[in-house]
């Protein structure tokens, strides 16, 4: 296993994240009204306790599981614990995003898993499971069809629509085979390929394939992978889209928790609609709306239901409705004994509307926990951020600052003209002053004089600065090329480069090693670098 250096960083000397991002992470004290519980370990026997009190349909759960296992040739054995009512979840999701799309998809994943370990050893007379939910019914294709490999961006056109999950696999074999080539003789190259032939097999859809492939890519964990796309699942949350269809309780509820957030600084995330349900049909998921004439009316179609013909239709298709993002955390949660939600600095922010809606809906409001944000740094850029003596906070700086910094550290020349600056500052006022006594409308004058004068130097000091970067030229290229690899485009590694560069030369082992850092109660954003 190759070895790691671990530096983690407060989220708040992390300028790529925002403001709401970074006070939950370091200060989720300060949200305390809108949570149900601080994120520590020590809050999990309350979690505990909650879930408890409030019993999921476990035969249910079990038995949709074991399907789609079956359904992918998988052994479900290990998921009869859930029958268990000592047996709990910890819980993250993400859409189908192909062959995981961007790191973070793997960091969700490998940070549920060391929170399930560490409870299990904390909680003995308990287990905890960690789980992956694939949100299939994502209609956003242009999230979900790309990745980013080695440099390259590898794209599936479809002229599918609907559903992501629910999609054929036809047409993405040529995007396959493409990424395939890029693999070359790498250690784990043909380990790699075998698990894509495993999943991507012609009489699945797209989201199994995506089920399959996470499965078989974590196999030597307790991961569980579950579809929510399922019409036994949805034929238990009825209830619940039944209010949602005929009261439109989630809105006047989130909308009150949102002016609350908004009230303490912190901008509201997802847009809210009177029904916050999707119609899913025939290719297609397209909002629900009422009219004032009491009819419901589905977006961009011709189709018009009665009020009785919707409580038709949803009592005898409830696999035909789909929650949209206000409404999908309560679907999620009522389906699984679940103790915590592991998501993103996103995702945690709308998760924070909903405190209010789950109590209505008499559902246990997780623990909300950050994941694990991480800039991995493999041994060839660890070389070079010695070599050009960058310390690790300072990766994060952006590019022009980073150099602007290396250079005056590293300068041939005094180009620091900061105390002659003041200098000129302070005469100046001297000179003002003395002035003011005589003539006010010399002493503006003066004033103005100066504020042309102190321009004219600060420019003189950028051509300084401009000039002892010449002699630099080789070294701000490798600078250039640091940042260019450890922040594509100028953005978060974890958010644009997919997982394969690093497992085609390390294999599980890369994610073990993730697996056992990734602690996501443990503060500070992570910098994993290569020896």
């Amino acid at each position: 296993m190759t070895d790691i250096d671990v530096t983690r960083i407060p989220f708040d000397q992390i300028p790529q994240l925002s403001r709401t991002d970074a006070d939950y992470a370091q200060h989720p004290e300060r949200f305390a009204r809108w949570i149900a519980h601080l994120p520590s370990y020590s809050a999990f026997s309350a979690a505990i306790d909650a879930r408890r009190s409030s019993q999921v349909d476990r035969n249910l759960l079990v038995e949709r599981l074991r399907k789609q296992y079956a359904a992918l040739g998988e052994s479900a054995d290990h998921l009869d614990g859930l029958l268990n009512a000592d047996h709990f979840t910890v819980t993250t999701a993400h859409q189908p995003v192909l062959l995981t799309g961007p790191l973070y998809f793997i960091y969700k994943i490998c940070s549920a898993i060391h929170l399930a370990d560490r409870l299990n050893a904390q909680h003995h007379d308990s287990h905890v499971h960690p789980v992956f939910v694939i949100g299939g019914e994502d209609h956003d294709f242009a999230e979900c069809n790309h990745l980013n490999l080695f440099g390259k961006t590898f794209t599936w056109e479809t002229a599918q629509t609907g559903a992501v999950g629910r999609m054929h696999t036809d047409d993405l074999m040529p995007v396959l085979e493409s990424i395939r080539e890029v693999f070359g003789s790498s250690p784990y190259a043909d380990a790699l390929n075998g698990v894509i032939d495993e999943a991507f097999q012609p009489e699945w859809t797209y989201g199994q394939a995506m089920q399959k492939f996470v499965i078989r890519l974590f196999a030597h964990t307790p991961l569980i992978v579950l579809q929510m796309d399922d019409p036994a699942f949805k034929q238990a949350f009825t209830p619940v889209m039944r209010a949602e269809l005929f009261d439109t309780v989630s809105h006047a509820l989130i909308s009150a928790t949102q002016a609350e957030l908004e009230e303490a600084g912190y901008k509201p995330q997802a847009y809210l609609r009177d029904i916050n349900l999707f119609y899913l049909h025939d290719r297609m998921r397209s909002r629900i709306e009422r009219s004032e004439d009491g009819l419901f009316r589905i977006v961009d179609s011709e189709q018009v239901f009665t009020p009785d013909a919707m409580e038709r239709e949803l009592s005898d298709h409830p696999g035909r409705f789909s929650p949209n993002v206000n409404l999908r955390p309560v679907y999620q949660e009522t389906i699984l004994p679940n103790l915590a939600y592991i998501g993103g600095g996103g995702e945690i922010a709308y998760w924070l509307e909903r405190k209010s809606q789950f109590a209505h809906f008499h559902v246990p409001f997780p623990m909300l926990i950050r994941r694990n944000s991480v800039l991995y740094v493999n041994r060839g850029m660890q070389k070079l951020r010695n070599e050009l003596d960058i310390t690790v906070p300072a990766l994060f700086h952006h590019p022009h600052e980073l150099i602007s910094s290396w250079v005056q550290a590293h300068a041939e020349h005094e180009i620091d003209i900061g105390e002659e600056t003041h200098a000129l500052d302070v005469a100046f006022d001297a000179i003002r002053d003395k002035a003011m006594a005589l003539d006010p409308t010399l002493a503006n004058k003066i004033e103005a004089f100066k504020t042309k004068t102190l321009k004219g130097v600060d420019d003189l000091g950028k051509r300084l600065v401009r000039a002892e970067k010449a002699q630099h030229e080789r070294t701000i290229q490798k600078i250039g090329k640091l940042c260019d690899r450890l922040f594509p485009e100028q953005g978060l590694q974890e958010r644009h480069d997919n997982f394969m560069q690093y497992y085609l030369g390390q294999g599980p082992d890369w994610i073990n090693r993730l697996i056992e850092t990734l602690d996501p109660l443990e503060p500070g954003f992570i910098v994993m670098e290569e020896k």
